[in-house]
């Protein structure tokens, strides 16, 4: 999968920070209010168009989705395998992998400290939404759905769904 192209990279960058605040915002005070959790799904939305990412209406997701390479470790019963997360939001993640999967078997995700990186490595766990066979792509892989167990574990997933965002960020000259 190609990286997206940003069509806007100042209102890119200005909608990654908001996102980030609002982020905080949410985890400060326990939640976001109704007028501003709307906000938040509008700034994921247009995060969304901005990534270049066409959404068809059956595909449609809550949040925002973001494409990235990332290599990380899967786990199915006892069965392991290197994967590579084609894209990720909070709710979820397309992982190319040659498992496969029964709909709704649990799956863990090992995404690994980079070196040279000061970010933590650490395990996603969810379960298997959907199966893509290997045809037409370079291979197969699986849908997963998060299963956020604590405020705890989703604060983990928004964090890191705003670090892969801000992969993402051009940078820009004002």
């Amino acid at each position: 999968m190609a990286q997206a192209v940003v069509t806007d990279a100042r209102e890119f960058v200005r909608l990654v920070e908001e996102l980030a605040d609002l982020e905080q915002e949410r985890t400060g005070s326990g939640g976001l209010s109704g007028m501003r959790a709307a906000r938040r799904a509008q700034v994921e939305r247009r995060l969304m168009e901005l990534l270049g990412t066409d959404i068809p209406e059956a595909d449609r997701r809550v949040a925002a989705r973001v494409g990235t390479n990332l290599t990380v470790r899967v786990k199915l019963g006892d069965s392991a395998s290197p994967g590579r997360v084609a894209d990720v939001g909070v709710g979820g993640a397309y992982i190319e992998t040659q498992l496969g999967a029964e709909l709704g078997a649990p799956v863990e995700v090992e995404i690994e400290r980079l070196k040279g990186s000061l970010a933590h490595g650490f395990h996603l766990r969810g379960q298997v939404a959907w199966q893509a066979s290997p045809v037409g792509r370079k291979r197969g892989g699986i849908g997963i759905a998060f299963a956020a167990r604590t405020e705890a574990d989703e604060r983990r997933l928004r964090r890191f769904v705003l670090d892969v965002l801000r992969e993402h960020m051009p940078h820009t000259h004002d």
